[in-house]
C-alpha cells in the first residue's frame, strides 16, 4: 500500500475517532435542542466523508477492492451536508454519529494495523 493511501486511511479513521470523541460528550437531546452541537456535529461528519470522498477520487481501485466498508455511503452523506445545512435532520447526524461512523472506524482498523499504520 503506498504512502498516500495509508494516509488518506489514517485521517479518515481520525475523523472517525473525532466523531466518537464528539458524540461521547453529547447526548440525542443535546444535539436536536443544541445548535452548537448539531453543527459541531456535522461538520465532524462531513470532515469522515471529506476523507471517503478522497479515496474514491484517488484510490477507486481499493475502494473497488472493499465492497463492504461504506466509503461511497459517507461521501454521499458529505455532499448532503455540504450542500443542505437548511435541511439537517439531526436525528440522521446522531444515528450516523452513534452507528454508521463507528462501524466504519472498526472496518478501517484491521487495514490500519496491517499496514502498520498506528490507531488513534
Amino acid at each position: 500500500m503506498n504512502k498516500e493511501l495509508r494516509e488518506v486511511l489514517s485521517a479518515l479513521h481520525e475523523a472517525c475517532a473525532r466523531v466518537a470523541r464528539l458524540s461521547g460528550r453529547m447526548s440525542w437531546e443535546s444535539v436536536r435542542d443544541d445548535e452548537v452541537h448539531e453543527l459541531a456535529l456535522a461538520k465532524a461528519i462531513e470532515l469522515v466523508g471529506e476523507m471517503a470522498y478522497q479515496l474514491r477520487g484517488g484510490f477507486p481501485d481499493f475502494v473497488a477492492a472493499h465492497p463492504d466498508i461504506p466509503f461511497v455511503e459517507a461521501a454521499t452523506m458529505r455532499h448532503r451536508l455540504v450542500h443542505s445545512y437548511d435541511t439537517l435532520d439531526p436525528r440522521r447526524l446522531w444515528l450516523t454519529a452513534t452507528t454508521s461512523v463507528p462501524k466504519l472506524r472498526r472496518q478501517l482498523e484491521p487495514i490500519l494495523i496491517d499496514v502498520g499504520e498506528p490507531l488513534s
